[in-house]
């Protein structure tokens, strides 16, 4: 494989790290206070529904929780990948370094930028700038009002950080970043993905790519959607880098491909891709999802045995099929504001939670009372 097709390859990803980390901030910006677009369109009373909208693709841009599932499909192929690529270079012995590096800065690219947020985050507690915000009861530090003894508030940073790990339970809530809860989730996804790919090394392609199936076929019956969002596309990237290696050793085809057959292929994977996108835009319901169709009980999928899971399970099946179709609008992944949030996602994401609690109804306040002469909540 070239170095211009893995680079480019890199490119469309972090368009959609990007995109992704940007909508799940407008969706922790919004939630709460704006209720259409986390509604579906044919909900009861038709007259607070029926908008624009609440219709794919505009309500992607408010589909939070489900965007949550693509972070894994994006990091797990992304990870995978990187190491694939090296495999069968020098007996494999670029694999294993690749591997063996690979464990260590992995945690570290993790929790260093993790560490940070939470200290950033709880100075700002400290000096009282969480003062226009109330936490849920599971969030904050109850115990450490601001400019209050130092002790306290050591021991809210160190159970945002613990929670953040997620290898010890905790029982008094997630302090100030309960967004982190997916970190240990990354971790554990990308640990799966190094020993799989670890243990198979001397395997075939042929038995990589039918245990890889099977791994991923079990994580989905088990309604285990995170691993199961992992391991998915982790064979999507042996597929990719199995038809990348039949294509350098076959001599090139000079005749084009029919037309037809074409516009063909070109329709399904749009017909795909539409499917997607239209499983991540289900609609966000807290806990009221008993009546609706991706909430019926299946008696050949016993373990999937909650309305939530459920939903879940659904995202994460959009977000594989979504993934998997994405290279068909590559250029708009790789435009300037896509790859500009690409390079901030991973910051947009530590950061978001502490600027929207520090500022978010400050600037609602100010913004009503220069446009309508009164406060947000009048």
């Amino acid at each position: 494989m070239s170095k211009r097709s893995m680079d480019g390859r890199q490119r469309w990803l972090d368009g959609v790290r990007g995109i992704a980390a940007a909508i799940m901030a407008c969706f922790h910006f919004t939630i709460g206070e704006m209720t259409i677009p986390y509604r579906g369109f044919t909900d009861e009373p038709a007259e607070q529904n029926r908008h624009l909208i609440q219709l794919l693709p505009f309500r992607i841009l408010f589909a939070g929780k489900a965007i949550v599932t693509l972070f894994f499909v994006i990091s797990g192929y992304s990870v995978g990948l990187a190491i694939i690529r090296r495999r069968g270079q020098n007996n494999n012995a670029d694999c294993y370094r690749k591997l063996t590096s690979s464990v260590i800065r992995r945690g570290l690219r993790l929790y260093l930028p993790v560490t940070f947020a939470c200290m950033t985050s709880q100075i700002l507690f400290f000096m009282g700038a969480y003062s226009n915000w109330s936490f849920p009861r599971a969030e904050g530090c109850p115990r450490a009002p601001p400019r209050s003894a130092i002790w306290q508030h050591l021991k809210c940073f160190a159970l945002s950080f613990r929670s953040s790990i997620g290898f010890v339970e905790t029982k008094y809530g997630s302090g100030l970043n309960a967004q982190f809860w997916t970190m240990p989730i990354e971790l554990k996804g990308s640990f799966a993905i190094y020993l799989t790919i670890l243990g198979l090394l001397p395997a075939t392609p042929k038995v990589r790519l039918t245990i890889v199936a099977i791994f991923a076929a079990l994580f989905l019956y088990f309604g285990s959607q995170e691993l199961f969002c992992f391991f998915s596309v982790l064979l999507f990237a042996e597929l990719e880098e199995l038809n990348q290696n039949r294509a350098s050793v076959v001599a090139p085809v000079t005749h084009k491909p029919p037309m037809k057959k074409s516009r063909w292929s070109l329709a399904a994977f749009m017909a795909l891709f539409a499917g997607g996108i239209y499983l991540l835009c289900l609609p966000y319901r807290g806990g009221s999802y008993e009546d609706y169709w991706y909430s019926s009980r299946l008696s050949i999928l016993p373990y999937w045995d909650h309305p939530v899971k459920h939903i879940n399970i659904w995202w994460s099946i959009g977000s594989i099929i979504a993934i998997r179709c994405l290279p068909i609008i590559k250029r708009v992944l790789e435009s300037r504001i896509a790859q500009f949030l690409g390079e901030i996602s991973f910051s947009l994401y530590l950061l978001h939670q502490t600027f929207i609690r520090v500022l978010r109804n400050s600037i609602l306040n100010w913004t009503c009372w220069k446009l309508w002469g009164k406060s947000f909540g009048d």
